[in-house]
């Protein structure tokens, strides 16, 4: 018999940064900004046993499944539209059948053209 009423609880938020030390692509319009979606949950009554992940390009109304390296893996790298907004949500599960969930905050890429190799 399974125990744990309690859904899992996030530590802190999900988070989605650009990732750093990637070559960014040629056609950036096309394929995208590499980025990395970070999260870290705990369950104390019957621990975690997967986690899913989930994208959304309308603020949040439609969200499609994006594959992780492994259901208990606590970040994923993902390529975000170079325009427009994006966000991810990411659902704990815990043994016992419970669900929360922790929702990245909107990213909204901005590419700006380099005119010039001066620091400024």
């Amino acid at each position: 018999m399974l125990l744990g009423g309690t859904p899992p609880a996030f530590g802190k938020p999900a988070t989605l940064a650009l990732r750093t030390g990637v070559p960014l692509p040629s056609a950036l319009a096309a394929s995208g900004l590499p980025a990395m979606v970070s999260w870290a949950a705990a369950d104390a009554g019957s621990g975690i046993d997967r986690y899913t992940l989930a994208r959304s390009t309308d603020g949040g109304t439609a969200w499609t499944a994006v594959a992780l390296p492994s259901p208990t893996a606590t970040s994923a790298g993902v390529t975000v539209p170079a325009s427009g907004t994006v966000r991810y949500r990411v659902p704990a599960h815990d043994t016992a059948g419970n669900t929360s969930d922790s929702v990245t905050p909107v990213l909204t890429p901005r590419l700006v053209q380099q005119s010039s190799r001066a620091v400024v």
